[in-house]
């Protein structure tokens, strides 16, 4: 029997991710099955990026709840920045922060 599929939705499937995930039409929230969702904000931030969710950022913030948001620590070595459990440190200009 197929899944239901409720009006007001779009249906898609992630190779990267290996699930199926729901936009709404109106609001253009994401949700993936597994519980995980994200926001307008985040997949502009994501689209800026590349456009394509890595799994492990999809994990950690699965794990940690997290938001992706752009970097505005303006720090001068060229990388982002990471905050995690109060701590800051530098991570590779092609990885998200995650909160």
């Amino acid at each position: 029997m197929p899944k239901e599929r409720k009006p007001g939705w779009d249906y898609y499937y992630s190779e990267a991710l290996k699930l199926e995930f729901a936009i709404h039409k109106d609001s253009g929230w994401v949700y993936f099955p597994d519980g995980v969702k994200y926001s307008p904000e985040e997949i502009n931030v994501l689209s800026n990026e590349g456009g394509v969710i890595e799994l492990s950022v999809h994990n950690v913030k699965k794990i940690f709840n997290g938001e992706i948001v752009k970097n505005e620590y303006g720090n001068t070595n060229g990388g982002n920045t990471h905050k995690a459990g109060g701590d800051i440190q530098d991570i590779k200009n092609d990885e998200l922060e995650i909160y």
